[in-house]
């Protein structure tokens, strides 16, 4: 975990010092209204990404990402 912030806080250093403006744009977990760090795919294929397609994922937090992947493993 440590680790994972110390590469954070440099990325945010070599942006500061790449671009004069950053701005960061998070989107809004579909379950919870928190904030989303994945793009879980919601439909079963054999591709691996789906290109342009808007309803087959939709942004979820960790905490409900991990109820997703809980309940598609009992499933």
């Amino acid at each position: 975990m440590q680790i994972l912030k110390r590469f954070a806080n440099f990325a945010v250093m070599t942006a500061e010092n790449i671009a004069d403006k950053v701005t960061k744009v998070h989107a809004i977990c579909v379950k919870c209204g928190n904030l989303a760090y994945v793009s879980h795919c919601t439909v079963e294929g054999s591709q691996r990404v789906l290109l342009g397609e808007t309803t087959e994922y939709e942004p979820l937090c960790r905490t409900c990402y991990q109820k997703v992947l809980q309940e598609e493993k009992s499933r």
